[in-house]
């Protein structure tokens, strides 16, 4: 069995709604789909961001970050915790790395 790795970065990284999913291309085209990770490597912010992919081909992929953010929520010792939403919005600038095997 051939394993093919690919890795690398997306600095200056930024989510908001008008950016929406950001294109990454691979170095060289894989020979199947692989299985792709992402995480920030880097915080620049009040909130932790979550990574998104998408759309993952021989070629490439898309991602994107948002933040998960709490409305209603009073205190978890009281038990409401309210409700949690992704927004798609991240405004600080992070790096992102990523690796991809097939």
């Amino acid at each position: 069995m051939n394993l093919s790795i690919q890795s690398g970065t997306v600095t200056n990284f930024t989510a908001s709604r008008k950016t929406g999913w950001h294109q990454v291309n691979f170095p060289q085209p894989f020979p199947s789909t692989p299985v792709v990770f992402a995480q920030t490597q880097t915080y620049r912010g009040g909130d932790t961001p979550g990574i998104r992919i998408q759309n993952v081909s021989t070629t490439g992929f898309e991602v994107r970050m948002d933040e998960l953010q709490a409305h209603g929520a009073t205190s978890s010792v009281q038990g409401n915790l309210g409700k949690f939403v992704a927004d798609g919005v991240h405004p600080n600038p992070e790096t992102l790395g990523w690796m991809a095997i097939s």
